[in-house]
């Protein structure tokens, strides 16, 4: 199952620190006067879960596109018309693992970052 989320949407980290707030009793542990302290958000069940929140709101569009336009380029690229699903190009192409490499990691690439 995909799940894409477009156009205005409510933020989801607010929504996640009340649950733990009010369902896992957590307390917050971040100082926002110091940011340079290394510590998690939240400890939740009496400091038995200790858990640190991230949001991801990069668009990997542009980084997508940019790939896109670079494997168009090769011969063995196949022609579609309309929309598919990459894996419906990558799995023709001679080096598929090494494309299907290099796509993951321009996707995941601000996860890594």
């Amino acid at each position: 199952m995909r799940v894409e989320r477009k156009g205005h949407v409510q933020k989801l980290t607010p929504l996640v620190e009340r649950f733990l707030v009010e369902a896992l009793r957590g307390v917050c542990l971040d100082d926002p006067e110091n940011s340079e302290q290394r510590r998690v958000d939240y400890s939740c069940l009496s400091g038995l879960l200790a858990i640190e929140i991230k949001s991801l709101e990069d668009d990997a569009s542009e980084r997508m596109n940019n790939l896109t336009d670079e494997l168009r380029k090769r011969d063995d690229w196949p022609v579609f018309l309309g929309s598919a699903p990459m894996q419906s190009f990558v799995r023709h192409l001679e080096d598929s693992e090494q494309v299907e490499r290099k796509v993951l990691d321009r996707m995941g690439r601000a996860v890594k970052n």
